[in-house]
């Protein structure tokens, strides 16, 4: 049900054209074309007006039957458009839906806007409770999505809504329906592959979602249900709507029996501390309890003595225990540093972010624009070349470089030689089994001839490298691209 976006200042029904866009259904005739929408080889989508009362409604002919439309007029959810008709012409291959018209944007266009700016987890709420709620009403009337994104969510000052049922379909197994792969970034590892779908399939694909909204590296109270939803083994997801919202809404909360265990474990600890107490008191334990005590007290004052006078020698300390030099350089002793370069592509840094200038998108020669998606391919010689500079008085062990992408699919990448891949849901991880000496350096090279620019015309594309190692903190750099 994707319904496209037209401006604030809406045409008046009096100006409708003669509406050659009718297929003949008799319902059609109470309603007056006002713009059509849409038309491609998949159907076309056009604005309607009432003729009695003058609302709008959305009015499609999907060149498609067997879809679950009629099914979908059937029940109502916050979180679903209401379709107001449904039929299909079996003869003609064509189903001819009319339903209520949106007014908003989708997640997409608002992520796009926020500039990849993760949400708040209070947000986050709203979203994924009314979302996790659509789910569950169509999963209870068996009913997959299949292709749920960004895209075909409408957003709605604080209201969401699923749209984009073309490829919806009535089902709860992998056998009850066809196969169809999904969209690019937010399908499954089974249906991407192999076209296989069921309910776990929407489940991977809210989650995904969800994801794209909080952020890669997002440690929040809805975490844990994440990590559930985005498991490449669907048997290790909830299993339907009903299951995941339940987790959404217990989500950061409690259990009353985790709550029941944790004070009787407390119980326990008292009791057995009240009965250590009177049963193996020992005043000379005691007196050498606090004098080991006081010697470690002492040794922490030394240590603290130590690093003070350290940081007045080599520059201050920060929180993380990482050394600063106080503006001079970025390669001080004591830190390791990551650089990062694309070849043959002017670039530039600005606020910590090496700036790649990809030109503009039109010229690619695989861009979608063909084939109506908003996408394109990096060109074929693309790579990002990092250089890893160890400037610890210790050799740097396992080091392990995790890609985190930015409206980039990086699913189809070739694996680099010598190197372990793993391609986790919304990341690549590079295992290296080497070791980079003190004041050594080692230059790693991550082939992207095969990534694709998810929504490259929004110039919000990027990827985040973080380094790391067995024996020193992380270390990150970030790469943009730009298309202008």
């Amino acid at each position: 049900m994707e319904q496209e976006q037209i401006g604030n200042d809406m045409p008046q029904t009096e100006n409708s054209h003669t509406p050659t866009g009718f297929t003949g259904e008799p319902i059609e005739s109470n309603y007056k074309i006002i713009e059509e929408l849409k038309n491609n080889s998949d159907g076309n989508t056009l604005l309607v007006a009432s003729k009695d009362t003058g609302d709008f409604f959305i009015l499609k002919h999907v060149y498609a039957t067997g879809l679950p439309y009629e099914k979908l007029a059937s029940f109502a959810d916050p979180a679903l458009p209401q379709v107001i008709y449904a039929k299909e012409n079996t003869a003609f291959g064509v189903t001819t839906v009319i339903e209520e018209y949106l007014t908003g944007i989708t997640l997409n266009e608002w992520i796009k806007q926020r500039e990849l700016e993760p949400i708040s987890d209070e947000l986050a709420k709203m979203v994924f409770t009314q979302l996790s709620g659509g789910l569950k009403t169509l999963h209870e009337n068996g009913i997959m999505h299949r292709n749920i994104s960004p895209q075909n969510i409408m957003f709605m000052a604080g209201q969401v809504k699923f749209i984009g049922f073309d490829h919806a379909a009535e089902g709860k197994t992998y056998d009850d329906v066809p196969l169809y792969k999904g969209m690019v970034g937010f399908a499954p590892p089974e249906q991407a592959v192999m076209g296989k779908t069921d309910f776990r399939s929407d489940v991977y694909s809210l989650g995904m979602t969800m994801q794209s909204l909080l952020g890669a590296d997002y440690k929040g109270k809805y975490a844990k249900v994440l990590e559930h939803c985005l498991s490449s083994v669907p048997d290790e997801r909830y299993r339907d709507g009903k299951q995941l919202q339940k987790a959404v809404k217990n989500a950061g909360s409690i259990s009353l029996i985790k709550i029941a265990a944790l004070c009787a474990a407390s119980y326990i600890i008292i009791l057995g501390g009240i009965w250590l107490t009177n049963h193996f008191y020992n005043p000379l334990q005691q007196m050498l309890a606090q004098r080991a005590f006081e010697n470690e007290q002492k040794e922490a004052e030394a240590a603290a003595a130590d690093l003070q006078l350290e940081k007045g020698l080599n520059g201050a300390v920060s929180a993380d225990g990482a050394q600063t030099d106080n503006g001079a350089s970025a390669m001080a002793k004591g830190k390791l540093s990551l650089a990062v370069a694309f070849p043959n592509k002017p670039q530039e840094e600005n606020a910590g972010v090496t700036i790649v200038h990809m030109g503009k998108a039109a010229d690619f020669a695989s861009a979608g624009a063909a084939s109506g998606k908003n996408r394109l391919f990096f060109p074929d010689n693309a790579k990002i070349v990092l250089s890893i500079k160890n400037n610890t008085d210790s050799d740097i062990k396992n080091p392990v470089i995790k890609v985190i992408p930015y409206n980039i699919d990086l699913s189809g990448v070739n694996d680099p030689p010598n190197t372990i891949t793993k391609h986790l849901a919304a990341a690549v991880e590079y295992h290296r089994d080497v070791s980079i000496p003190a004041g050594g350096d080692m230059e790693f090279t991550v082939p992207l001839n095969k990534a694709v620019f998810l929504y490259p015309s929004g110039q919000n594309s990027a990827l985040k490298i973080v380094l790391h190692s067995d024996n020193y903190a992380d270390t990150a750099a970030k790469v943009a691209f730009d298309f202008n």
